[in-house]
């Protein structure tokens, strides 16, 4: 390989690699990909569950308060 040659593919951003590597490297870089958008799906899922669970939480604690307030309402009587 001549000099010119040579100084593009070691480029930080240029890769080069034999046909058998390559095969390889598109194998993992296929599932890198995959790998990460199933990690986005999941982040937005907890995003949504933690929503939920706050929104529930709330709910909950209105209840509480409510219950409580009858209890002491109930002990006046």
């Amino acid at each position: 390989m001549d000099g010119d040659t040579y100084k593009i593919l070691s480029q930080d951003r240029i890769h080069f690699y034999c046909e058998t590597c390559d095969k390889v490297v598109g194998g993992v870089v296929k599932t890198l990909a995959d790998l990460q958008q199933r990690h986005e799906k999941l982040e937005a899922n907890v995003r949504v569950l933690e929503m939920e669970t706050k929104y529930e939480q709330g709910k909950m604690s209105a209840k509480q308060s409510e219950l409580e307030g009858e209890v002491r309402r109930s002990n006046r009587n």
